[in-house]
């Protein structure tokens, strides 16, 4: 992944762009420097201040310009100073992309004051380079004003935050908008709507939406307000609300708003920040508007890049969502247009919809396994109502998830136009989805194609190696004895469909990679629709296929990373544990007919007898044991947590030894994910490094037992993983010494070196509790840090 030498971008050539006329041409970017990074953009809001500079509205602009300032998109190159961002990192770039880093305001934080400011579009760099903005397929920014988008974010939603959102979160925040405090908003357009959403977050006691006309009180009240004055059509409405607000943020940009009225719905003390910025001047008040009260007024620029991080986590921690209509990048002379009509409602999203369509099969693939492990522990707890909860992934490329279909539902704040792009073309309300390419079904009889055929053929003769047969048996017990529970039970068959054309991307080359995972994404929706269904049945009668798809899910999931790097590996195999979890527990209560079946029988008669042979005392796996001592850091319960998941998988490896043939000692091993207690799991997704470790230890155990394509490269990512857990504390980079090395090599050595091989961690004779190299007054931290 890299930019090109020529960004391609809408250009304003003169002061009429405004009105329509940009035209998509090349631009060459300023030159790459170390501190840079180039970034290449997915979404890019419309902002007032890009109409007032297409037009020369604040002053003479340089032509031709690239407009947009709040842009949003994937680093796909990193300068050699760069240190916080990385390859494939999810940013947003605001209206400031340089500042000197030398005054009193850049020492201070306060970049946004700096006097050599350079915008993000219209500006000049010091090495006489002009800044190009985001409506475009490529930015390149200097690192330091590119903030990395919070999980909790979709990219449609931090792109207007870059500077709409900032621009009004920096003052409230600043003047002390919260509990107690009652603030005014006056304007309710892309800025206004902005500042109630936030101020609602804040818990403000009081949230007065000020416009001129009350067309837009019931959606002020949706987004927060407590209350709407119209100043055009109340009465006196200056006089009923006199001295009623603590604070007011102005983004409204006219010369003849009634600046004086509204500094008398002002307490005694209280603080009028002006925002919108008009192309003409401020009109005039008197001066007994201020004295008489003690009111102050005064203005924001803006927020520096600390600010915009705060509050980009701020709104993915209380879930603000403000109302936007995407629209492709394509159309940006219409959507400016109209932005200038006023027809936002409220924030314009310009979207690279190649880059969009192109969603990687991890993102989507994470959707559907998400889904499927929400819904098999609601089954299991019974009170999960998340009809449609978002995985990381989707939110970090910003794509609008397609597993399943949002239902027609009110979300509190959202806004109606957020889901306008282009509609799902797969439905999923009943078993079966109709085919992207167009495949004639009915719910009753599905119609596969000869593609999907073709699929069924590359399974028979090639996918079955998946579970990684041992014996002649094993290979037709999958090509053969599934394929006919599929052919009796459709979504199985689905399921299989997925995984062969998931797993057909990387060994066909003459297949095309686009069409093969847009059909394992089809089919892989179909089966999960009923999957989901019948978990929640759970009868007797489907608990055999449905225990054969928690496998095909299992590895499905873990494949994707084969195609597409997960952004979070533990987190992505923390999801399969769940599942598998929550699949035994579903299906606990016809466990002994499940293993009556013929077909489950076989697959699971490896380990029914190893429970009954005593386990030998003189095998073990040190370096795993040594874990323990790092749990013992710990505080309760964490620790008592890590140390039974590290007994039981120490217990689990033990049982392995024992094993006569591979094909047990794998199921053995396997196996041990499906006992995690619901703790340890929570544990590990909250970043606790012990938990962490333990998977990595239980990837090693299991890499002699298994050499399936879609464990491929695990132990490398989950090592990634804990790297990047261990930074701030890198004395205890020694616990990955011994994973470093068996990922080194040949799995069939892992079991010999798990047995005789010491482990590099002693502890000091002192203190059981504090490790080598690590200083007193440091153990403190290193536990914090676990």
């Amino acid at each position: 992944m890299s930019s090109p030498a020529e960004f391609h971008g809408w250009l304003g050539r003169d002061n009429k762009a405004a009105e329509g006329n940009m035209t998509w041409s090349s631009f060459e970017p300023k030159p790459f420097n170390p501190i840079d990074v180039d970034i290449k953009i997915s979404h890019c809001g419309i902002c007032g201040s890009d109409i007032h500079t297409l037009r020369s509205g604040w002053g003479s602009t340089r032509y031709p310009v690239c407009v947009g300032h709040e842009i949003v998109g994937s680093v796909v190159r990193v300068g050699d100073q760069v240190k916080h961002l990385r390859l494939g990192d999810r940013v947003g770039v605001g209206a400031q992309a340089f500042s000197c880093f030398k005054c009193e305001d850049c020492k201070a934080g306060l970049e946004q004051h700096c006097g050599k400011m350079v915008g993000t579009y219209n500006g000049k760099y010091p090495d006489g380079s002009f800044s190009m903005g985001g409506y475009a397929n490529y930015a390149r920014v200097p690192a330091h004003f590119t903030i990395k988008i919070p999980a909790g974010l979709r990219s449609e939603d931090a792109a207007p935050m870059m500077c709409g959102g900032i621009t009004v979160y920096s003052p409230l925040k600043k003047n002390g908008a919260g509990p107690g405090k009652r603030v005014g908003i006056v304007g309710l357009g892309g800025l206004g709507h902005f500042g109630v959403l936030f101020a609602k977050a804040l818990g403000c006691e009081k949230v007065v939406a000020i416009s001129r006309r009350r067309n837009k009180e019931k959606d002020a009240r949706e987004m927060g307000a407590t209350d709407y004055i119209a100043t055009s059509e109340d009465e006196k409405w200056a006089r009923k609300h006199s001295q009623s607000l603590d604070l007011i943020i102005s983004t409204v940009s006219s010369p003849d708003m009634p600046l004086e009225s509204y500094l008398r719905l002002l307490r005694t003390n209280g603080t009028f920040i002006q925002v919108g910025a008009p192309e003409d001047k401020l009109p005039r008040f008197g001066a007994y508007s201020l004295i008489q009260k003690g009111v102050k007024i005064g203005g924001s620029n803006i927020g520096s890049p600390k600010d915009i991080e705060e509050m980009l986590q701020f709104a993915a921690e209380k879930g603000v969502k403000p109302w936007v209509e995407q629209r492709n990048m394509k159309d940006a002379n219409k959507s400016v247009v109209d932005m200038e009509d006023g027809k936002a409602r409220y924030r314009y999203v310009l979207v690279n919809m190649e880059e969009e369509n192109q969603t990687d099969l991890y993102v989507r693939f994470g959707c559907q396994l998400l889904v499927l492990t929400v819904s098999v522990e609601a089954v299991v707890a019974g009170t999960c109502n998340e009809k449609h909860p978002q995985c990381a992934n989707c939110i970090r490329l910003g794509v609008t998830c397609e597993w399943p279909p949002p239902r027609a539902r009110k979300v509190p704040g959202a806004s109606p136009q957020s889901a306008s792009l282009e509609s799902n073309t797969l439905s999923r309300e009943g078993s079966y989805v109709e085919s992207p390419l167009r495949t004639p079904m009915t719910a009753a009889h599905p119609v596969f194609t000869l593609e999907d055929m073709q699929l069924l053929h590359h399974w028979t003769t090639r996918v079955y190696l998946f579970h990684t047969p041992f014996t002649d048996d094993d290979k037709t017990l999958w090509s053969e004895d599934v394929v006919n529970i599929a052919f009796q039970h459709t979504f199985l068959l689905h399921g299989l469909l997925a995984i062969s054309a998931l797993h057909k991307t990387l060994v066909d080359s003459q297949g095309s990679r686009a069409s093969l995972l847009a059909r394992a994404d089809a089919h892989m929706s179909a089966s999960l629709a009923t999957y989901l269904r019948l978990l929640e049945e759970s009868a007797l009668e489907t608990v055999v296929p449905c225990f054969l798809l928690s496998s095909i899910c299992f590895a499905y999931n873990l494949a994707t990373a084969q195609v597409e790097e997960p952004e979070e590996p533990i987190d992505a195999m923390l999801h399969c544990f769940r599942l598998l979890r929550g699949v035994k527990v579903v299906i606990g209560k016809h466990w002994q007919q499940l293993q009556q079946d013929e077909t489950v029988g076989r697959m699971l008669a490896p380990a029914r007898n190893i429970d009954q042979f005593s386990l030998p005392e003189d095998v073990e796996c040190t370096p795993l044991l040594e874990l323990k001592q790092l749990a013992d850091q710990l505080n309760m319960p964490q620790k008592d947590i890590c140390i039974e998941a590290i007994e039981n998988l120490h217990e689990t490896f033990v049982k392995t030894t024992l094993c006569s043939t591979e094909k047990q000692a794998h199921v053995v091993i396997m196996a041990w994910s499906a006992t995690l207690s619901t703790e340890f799991l929570d544990l590990c997704n909250a970043g606790n490094l012990v938990g962490a470790l333990v998977i990595v230890y239980w990837t090693i155990l299991s890499g002699p037992n298994s050499a399936a394509w879609w464990l491929k490269g695990w132990l490398e990512r989950l090592i990634h993983a804990c790297e990047k857990l261990m930074a701030p504390t890198p004395e205890l980079m020694k616990w990955l010494e011994w994973p470093i090395e068996m990922s080194r090599r040949n799995p069939d050595q892992f079991a010999v070196f798990c047995c005789i091989r010491p482990s590099p961690m002693v502890l000091t004779p002192a203190n059981a509790t504090t490790l080598v190299d690590t200083p007193l007054s440091n153990a403190q931290g290193t536990a914090d840090a676990m």
